[in-house]
């Protein structure tokens, strides 16, 4: 079962690989409808001093066959 998430995430980095070197640039703008929002925890108080904490790392891909789709978000 650990092998599950690498193989996800190999497919993920690979589809957005793909996407980008299709594109110029990233494309920013709202999410598509096929995303799942995640809701941005609020701000826990840092136990260790860190400068920077990550709040939420979301990735979501859409296989089809028109095409995959990638989303990311990061909040830190």
């Amino acid at each position: 079962m650990k092998l599950f998430p690498i193989v996800i995430a190999a497919l993920v980095w690979a589809g957005a690989a793909g996407a980008a070197g299709a594109a110029d640039r990233p494309l920013y703008g709202p999410p598509a409808a096929w995303v799942k929002p995640i809701a941005i925890p609020d701000i826990p108080t840092p136990a260790d001093g860190a400068a920077v904490q990550v709040l939420l790392e979301d990735h979501q891909a859409k296989f089809s066959a028109d095409g995959d789709d990638v989303f990311v978000e990061t909040a830190s």
